[in-house]
C-alpha cells in the first residue's frame, strides 16, 4: 500500500480532528497486524473552508500513536491538483502556467542535445545520456540554462551605480538619493513575494558579488605599503607534515605560546577557524587576554569561498584584537597560513578589499608603538 486518504465532514474543526483521530488510530491496528508498516512522517492533514474569518485551524495531535502534532497545510496536491481551502485553484493555475512553457522547449532541447552527443561520440543510441555527456565533457542543457541565467542575473552588479536598473533594486537603494517608485525598497516582503520576474532574482543574488579589487587604495601604493614601512613586525611560523621531529617542536611551542600568552597581559591570542559545508561557511573567532576569553564570533554566510571566508574571519579577529588596550603583541592561531600570506603579497588579487581593511588596522597598531608586533602560528586541524 502507497498512499491512503482519509476524509470527514464536520461544522468545526475539533468535531472533525476527534473524527481524523478516531480513523486513523483504526488504519493504524489494521496495518499494524497486517505487519504493515505506517510512516508517520509522511501524513499530513488538510482543512476545507469558505470561512472569510481569520483561519486558524488547529493542530491535529497523533502523538499518543507515536505520530507527530499536525499543522494543518496552506496547499494540498493530489493526483496532479493543487487544492487550496476555498477550492480557487490559484495556486493550480500559477505552477502550471509557469511550468509549461519551459517544459516542452526544454524536452526538444535535450533531445537536439543527446543527438548531437551521439554523433561526436559515435555511441550507440541505447547509451546512458548522464554518460556519453561524460565522455563528450558536456554539462546536461538544464545545468547550461541555470549558468547562463546566474551570469545574466550578476551582469547588473557590474553596471555604473546611477545605472536605471541599479535604482531599482532594493540592495542598492542606500546609495540613491531619492527613491524611485518602481523600487523593491518601496514593496512589503509579501509584494515582492508575488512578484516573479527578472529583476526579483537579480536582487535577491546580491550577496554573491562583493567588490572585491581596490587597486587605488593608498595602502596598495608602492611607497606606502607596510611590508616596507614595518618590515620586522610580522612573522610566520609554519610546520612541516612530512618531518614528525619538526611537528612534535612545533606543537611544542604552541603550548609554551598558549602559557606565556594566559601570563602576560600585554598580549593577545587569537584562535579563529573557517569549514565549508553545503556551500554554507561557518567562521569562529577566539580573542583571549591573561587567559581569559574576551571577543568570541561566530559567523556563516552563503555563496562565498573558503578563502573569502578565511579572510573575513581573519579581518574580524585582527579588527578586534587592535582596538584592545596596552596590547603590544598579538598572536593568531589558525590552519591556513597561506590565505594570512596573501595579506602582505603586494600583487593583485581579488580580495583586495579585505586587505586593505586588515592593513589599515595594523598600520595603526604598529604606529602606535615601535614594539607591536603580530604573529602568525600554523597548527593542523
Amino acid at each position: 500500500m502507497n498512499d491512503s486518504l482519509l476524509i470527514t465532514q464536520r461544522k468545526s474543526f475539533q468535531t472533525s480532528n476527534t473524527h481524523l483521530f478516531c480513523s486513523y488510530n483504526v488504519a493504524f491496528n489494521l496495518l499494524s497486524k497486517f505487519s504493515l508498516l505506517v510512516e508517520h512522517s509522511k501524513t499530513e492533514v488538510f482543512h476545507f473552508s469558505r470561512s472569510q474569518e481569520v483561519f486558524s485551524p488547529p493542530p491535529l495531535d497523533l502523538s499518543p500513536l507515536g505520530g507527530p502534532i499536525l499543522n494543518p497545510k496552506d496547499s494540498w496536491r493530489y493526483l496532479g491538483f493543487i487544492f487550496d481551502r476555498k477550492l480557487l485553484f490559484h495556486q493550480h493555475i500559477d505552477f502550471y502556467a509557469n511550468k509549461a512553457p519551459l517544459s516542452y522547449p526544454l524536452k526538444i532541447l535535450e533531445k537536439l542535445l543527446r543527438k548531437a552527443i551521439l554523433w561526436i561520440v559515435g555511441a550507440f543510441k541505447t547509451s546512458s545520456s548522464f554518460g556519453i555527456e561524460a565522455i563528450a565533457s558536456l554539462i546536461p542543457i538544464y545545468l547550461y540554462l541555470q549558468k547562463l541565467r546566474g551570469r545574466s542575473q550578476l551582469r547588473v552588479h557590474s553596471l555604473p551605480a546611477n545605472y536605471i536598473l541599479c535604482s531599482l533594486m532594493e540592495s542598492n537603494s542606500d546609495t540613491f538619493p531619492h527613491l524611485h517608485l518602481l523600487s523593491l525598497s518601496s514593496l512589503t516582503k509579501y509584494q515582492c513575494g508575488l512578484i516573479k520576474g527578472h529583476l526579483v532574482n537579480m536582487d535577491n543574488c546580491f550577496n554573491e558579488v562583493f567588490p572585491s579589487f581596490d587597486l587605488l587604495n593608498p595602502e596598495f601604493s608602492p611607497g606606502n605599503r607596510i611590508i616596507y614601512c614595518f618590515p620586522n613586525c610580522f612573522y610566520f611560523y609554519l610546520f612541516s607534515k612530512s618531518k614528525d621531529q619538526h611537528f612534535k617542536s612545533h606543537i611544542q611551542q604552541l603550548d609554551n605560546l598558549a602559557i606565556e600568552s594566559s601570563n602576560t597581559p600585554s598580549n593577545t591570542l587569537i584562535v579563529m577557524d573557517v569549514s565549508v559545508k553545503n556551500n554554507i561557511a561557518f567562521s569562529i573567532v577566539h580573542v583571549h587576554i591573561h587567559n581569559k576569553p574576551i571577543i568570541k564570533i561566530l559567523y556563516h554566510t552563503s555563496n562565498i569561498t573558503s578563502t573569502e571566508a578565511e579572510f573575513f574571519t581573519i579581518r574580524c579577529g585582527i579588527n578586534q584584537a587592535t582596538h584592545l588596550h596596552s596590547i603590544s603583541k598579538i598572536i593568531v592561531v589558525m590552519d591556513s597560513i597561506h590565505v594570512a600570506k596573501k595579506i602582505f603579497d603586494p600583487s593583485s588579487h581579488s580580495l583586495q578589499k579585505h586587505v586593505a581593511f586588515i592593513l589599515k588596522d595594523l598600520r595603526e597598531f604598529f604606529s602606535c608603538h615601535q614594539e607591536n608586533i603580530i604573529k602568525f602560528w600554523e597548527y593542523l586541524s
